[in-house]
């Protein structure tokens, strides 16, 4: 191959090499960002919306927490219900560095999202990678990491995410569903996932992801 085409052999060796690039930066604030969480989730507490989901549901009640958290919320943020259910199991039975340990794999699992959608848009390498390593040292990726009574903030856009994804391979049902659960998680994404649908999906897959996303979301 090389013989026949030298300049698309050196093309080949230069993305390579950038992916490897990225691969390691990307491995380098992954590994750092953990580190640096590590020690809260080994001795983590509570935060004051921790201690409401862990004393609460002892006082009046797992069912009727659930019944109130409901009636104060309405449609929105159903992904509450986990953070219930997590944050008081945990209370109850384990450390409760376990329960910061569910937001901060969501955070990575968000990291790994962007990167793949970056290299679905054909971004060059190596920003995809670079993508995902810039999620993780923005303020909200640190804070949605390490605070229990916000998993729906992360999960909310890792469910966005996999929806413009799914739509981009033409799995529009799947998607659909997708974005369903992230505007019961995080109901910002409402407004965003439409626009973010159109600008990744393109050929005759778009007005069929168009037309599933606002089907949800209205």
């Amino acid at each position: 191959m090389s013989r026949l085409d030298p300049a698309a052999d050196a093309d080949e060796l230069r993305t390579e090499r950038a992916s490897r690039t990225g691969t390691w930066i990307l491995a380098g604030v992954g590994g750092a960002f953990t580190a640096m969480c590590l020690p809260i989730v080994v001795r983590g507490a509570p935060l004051a919306d921790d201690f409401f989901n862990c004393l609460r549901p002892q006082q009046i009640g797992l069912g009727a927490f659930l019944g109130e958290s409901l009636e104060r919320l309405g449609a929105l943020r159903r992904a509450h219900f986990l953070e219930i259910l997590i944050t008081t199991e945990t209370c109850q039975h384990l450390p409760f560095g376990v329960a910061i340990a569910v937001p901060l794999v969501i955070t990575l699992a968000i990291t790994i999202l962007l990167r793949g959608l970056l290299r679905d848009l054909g971004a060059p390498e190596p920003w995809p990678s670079i993508g995902g390593a810039l999620w993780l040292v923005q303020p909200l990726g640190t804070e949605a990491a390490l605070w229990p009574a916000a998993i729906h903030v992360g999960l909310g856009l890792a469910l966005a995410l996999i929806a413009v994804r799914l739509h981009r391979r033409g799995h529009h049902r799947w998607a659909a569903a997708a974005v369903a659960a992230a505007g019961l998680s995080a109901e910002q994404v409402v407004l965003a996932i439409p626009i973010a649908v159109w600008a990744t999906t393109a050929g005759p897959r778009r007005r069929a992801a168009i037309v599933a996303t606002l089907a949800v979301t209205a």
